[in-house]
């Protein structure tokens, strides 16, 4: 049997807010073969104090780097990209959560499709209490159950809407080689895509291939 592909769950992290809630939820993933790596942009201890303090299961690689000076979001973004060593890539910002079956459900879209660039997953919001805010069209429901789109029809949809109603990055679990070609052209000192990082490079990801997307929240 072949062995289940490595995945890599890297954390830009800055704000030590939410931090701790965000790790977890990456540590608690039921997938097996899982590193997760913290890039520390922040410029206290207290986010390095919460990684040594957490509990690592057996079955996951925890590795934390902290920057030796301010990367700012995009810069970091590029220095986790960076160190992810996974065949699959997850960008979880520090103020989102996975829920334990995230994974292994999107993993599972690209082995059951080669021609998907992109896996992604319903999303709910929640306030800073972590109560479930309502719906909006960013994350309502465009697919009924588990739905494989073609990424030349996804790009004429997109080239005329201002709303990215796919995903955010935490959302997506992509081929990490695939975000180590784009990623470095849209995080350039100039380009004007922090806002909508996430759109810019799912564009990319569906220019040369298909989405997978997963009909449940994780």
């Amino acid at each position: 049997m072949k062995p289940a592909p490595l995945v890599s769950i890297a954390i830009p992290a800055y704000n030590p807010l939410y931090f701790q809630a965000a790790l977890q939820s990456a540590l608690n993933q039921t997938y097996a073969s899982l590193e997760v790596i913290v890039c520390d942009d922040s410029d206290s201890d207290e986010i390095h104090e919460l990684v040594q303090a957490c509990t690592v299961p057996q079955t996951v690689t925890l590795r934390y780097v902290r920057n030796e000076h301010r990367l700012g979001f995009k810069g970091n973004l590029m220095a986790c990209a960076e160190q992810a060593t996974g065949e699959y890539l997850k960008l979880l910002c520090d103020d989102d959560q996975l829920l334990p079956e995230s994974i292994a459900r999107q993993v599972q879209g690209f082995i059951d499709h080669d021609d998907v660039n992109l896996v992604i997953a319903l999303r709910q919001y929640c306030d800073g209490d972590y109560l479930l805010l309502p719906e909006r069209l960013e994350n309502s429901s465009f697919a009924s159950g588990d739905t494989l789109f073609k990424g030349e029809d996804l790009l004429d949809v997109l080239e005329s809407t201002a709303v990215n109603f796919l995903s955010n990055l935490s959302g997506a679990l992509m081929r990490t080689h695939q975000v180590l070609e784009y990623l470095p052209a849209l995080t350039q000192i100039g380009e004007g895509f922090v806002a909508r990082l996430d759109f810019a490079l799912f564009v990319c990801l569906l220019r040369r291939g298909n989405l997978a997307v997963m009909g449940q929240v994780l």
